[in-house]
C-alpha cells in the first residue's frame, strides 16, 4: 500500500507532461508568430522548468535527500526532453528534433531547481506543488 500511495505524488508532473506533449506535437503553424527572437526557447525553458518544479517537489515529498531529488529530476527531464525531441523529428512533418530545444529544456530545469532550492523549499508555498 505504501508504494501505491507514493504514486499519487506524481499526478501533477504527469498532467504537466501531458500538456507539454500535446503542445510539442501540435503543428508549428498552429501557434501565433511572436516578434521576440528565440521566443520558442523561452517557452521550452518555461514548460520544462514547470515540470521540474513538480517533479522535484514530488520527490522531496517522498523524503528523498536533496541530492537524490536533484539528480533524479535532472535525469528524468533530460530523458523526457530528449525523447520528445527525437519523436518530433521522427513522427511529425511540421516539427523537427532540435538540440537547442533540448538545451533550453535543461536550462529551464536547472533554473527551476535553483528557484526551488532558494525560494520554495521548506516554505509554505511548496505545498502548492506537491499533493
Amino acid at each position: 500500500m505504501k508504494q501505491a500511495k507514493k504514486i499519487i505524488y506524481f499526478w501533477k508532473p504527469a498532467l504537466c507532461l501531458l500538456v507539454i506533449c500535446v503542445l510539442c506535437f501540435l503543428p508549428g503553424n498552429d501557434f501565433p508568430s511572436v516578434a521576440v527572437p528565440n521566443f520558442d526557447k523561452l517557452v521550452h525553458m518555461g514548460m520544462f522548468g514547470g515540470l521540474s518544479l513538480f517533479v522535484i517537489s514530488a520527490l522531496k515529498k517522498m523524503q528523498l535527500s536533496k541530492f537524490k531529488a536533484v539528480i533524479i529530476t535532472l535525469s528524468v527531464v533530460f530523458i523526457l526532453g530528449g525523447g520528445i525531441e527525437i519523436l518530433q523529428g521522427l513522427c511529425t512533418k511540421t516539427r523537427s528534433a532540435s538540440l537547442s530545444d533540448l538545451c533550453a529544456d535543461m536550462t529551464g530545469t536547472v533554473l527551476a531547481i535553483l528557484f526551488y532550492r532558494y525560494f520554495l523549499e521548506d516554505k509554505k508555498i511548496e505545498k502548492l506543488l506537491a499533493p
